[in-house]
């Protein structure tokens, strides 16, 4: 889940989805409860404070894009 602003540019993922994290449904973690979801962001910082936020909640299946997408050499490629 791409959780940067849409001025932000386009996701550079495919099979991202983009969600902004000023607009994002918190119940979108919910409805995906028993699938692993990976958010990111351009450089992490908003991806961990979002992880922070939904791991209290109790949604550890979220995971984050350690570093961001400049944290990555290439966008990296998510199985399925």
């Amino acid at each position: 889940v791409d959780i940067r602003e849409v001025d932000e540019g386009p996701t550079s993922l495919p099979e991202a989805l983009r969600l902004p994290l000023s607009s994002i449904n918190r119940d979108f973690f919910a409805t995906h409860y028993n699938r692993p979801v990976v958010v990111f962001c351009q450089k992490g910082h908003r991806s961990r404070v979002l992880l922070k936020e939904l791991r209290a909640k109790g949604f550890d299946h979220v995971v984050a894009l350690k570093g961001g997408l400049m944290g990555v050499a290439q966008p990296p490629i998510l199985a399925n």
